[in-house]
């Protein structure tokens, strides 16, 4: 059956699916998991099994009509660090239950669950009854050792960093865990990376499916004409960072790439908007590099304050070294900013030649002196940087809703499973 001829919904077979973050347009794994029940909606008959706190703000949503919710006793989980595993281990032990209560009523064909974050907890769906489907997951990036280095961590980050590849194989050690990855039907991931730490697990079928759609409130006629920017570009080089503040999506290197270009006479600007534990050692760095007004390290500001200063800069710099996927470069991109990324996990998905300065280095003060050399002839030769601004633009567009919906089409229709 093609994939734009479906079923009645009464004629559509049933689905559980299972997610522990769901909201509609959300640019976050809310977001990513909503989209995915849009385009499994498309094939099946949806039972949602989410948090209570989830399934009150989404259940009234138009496009939700006909789906069915079962909710877990407990809301989100929002901690961050271990305390996140934590909740979400207690939130997989109440979604397991549910599904176990559900499937002698409603009989699905599939079980399929959406959690982006990691492989290391997952619900005990080898105990339910049900064939089951999982992912993308991600997790399994890590910083490459010889980028430990150069990558300027703190000695107890760089130490985290350094034993996270062993903490990752310890998790594909798991009994439990590996039970459940045993048993799947299909076990996607974010990036290859993780991919590689699912068959180590021994998930007999997997392959990699991008998560990251590009949200519908990111509107790229709001942004600053490319030609007018591209203008201003022998004058001013507008740089630009937003994330969390951790060390590993590497705010630091931003800095030092800010501090290269203004040594070089280039007048350059970096506004980084972030949240976290490292934005204190940011701007003591920034201080220390002395760097002044030309950094400004703000904290998280509304989506739309966010998207508005996007729409103004030149480049988006984020050297981020192990993110399983990364919406906010598909937003730069959509807003016309050329990207300098270091060529690893998500933004290695997204990323390519054309759309900027994306290439895996060997230390990382390699990867901030060519960084550098690419702004300045961007500066240098503003058509370079125009080119890289349209090819950004018509990448974001290949991570539309379609995008989405291509992936569940080749991997989890009826037709494909049988």
């Amino acid at each position: 059956m093609s994939a734009a001829v479906q079923r009645p919904a009464r004629d559509r077979p049933p689905l559980v699916f299972v997610a522990a973050h769901i909201a509609r347009h959300a640019p976050s794994e809310a977001g990513k998991s909503w989209n995915w029940a849009r385009a499994l909606a498309r094939h099946y008959q949806l039972h949602l099994v989410a948090p209570t706190d989830a399934a009150q703000q989404c259940r009234d949503e138009p496009e939700a009509a006909g789906w069915s919710w079962h909710v877990t006793p407990r809301g989100q989980p929002l901690a961050l660090g271990l305390r996140y595993y934590g909740e979400y281990a207690q939130w997989c032990r109440d979604a397991t239950e549910v599904i176990r209560e559900l499937i002698p009523a409603v009989r699905p064909v599939l079980v399929h669950h959406i959690t982006l974050g990691s492989f290391r907890v997952l619900p005990r769906y080898d105990r339910c009854g049900a064939p089951y489907t999982i992912g993308p997951l991600g997790g399994g990036e890590t910083t490459p050792r010889e980028l430990l280095r150069t990558a300027r961590f703190p000695t107890s980050v760089l130490l985290a960093e350094f034993f996270r590849p062993w903490l990752n194989r310890a998790a594909t050690m798991v009994p439990s865990l590996r039970a459940v990855m045993r048993g799947t039907q299909l076990a996607l991931a974010t990036t290859p990376e993780t991919e590689t730490v699912l068959r180590r697990m021994g998930a007999r079928r997997t392959g990699v499916a991008f998560p990251d759609c590009l949200a519908p409130d990111v509107d790229p006629t709001t942004a600053r004409p490319a030609a007018e920017r591209a203008a201003e570009l022998p004058r001013r080089v507008r740089l630009i960072w937003a994330g969390r503040a951790v060390w590993w999506k590497a705010g630091q290197l931003a800095l030092e790439l800010l501090a290269r270009l203004r040594g070089v006479g280039i007048d350059a600007e970096l506004a980084m908007y972030c949240g976290g534990p490292a934005a204190d050692a940011w701007r003591s760095r920034a201080a220390a590099l002395r760097l002044g007004e030309a950094c400004r390290i703000h904290g998280l500001i509304p989506r739309p304050q966010l998207l508005a200063e996007l729409g103004r800069a030149h480049v988006f710099v984020f050297p981020t070294l192990h993110d399983s996927a990364n919406a906010a470069l598909l937003e730069a991109y959509a807003m016309g900013l050329p990207s300098l990324t270091v060529g690893l996990g998500g933004p290695a998905v997204i990323a390519t030649p054309e759309t900027g300065f994306n290439v895996r280095p060997d230390n990382l003060d390699t990867w901030v002196g060519a960084a550098a050399a690419r702004v300045r002839h961007w500066q240098q030769e503003p058509a370079g940087w125009l080119a890289a601004s349209e090819a950004a633009v018509r990448r974001a567009r290949a991570f539309g809703p379609a995008h989405i919906e291509a992936i569940v089409d080749r991997w989890l229709m009826p037709e494909v499973r049988a």
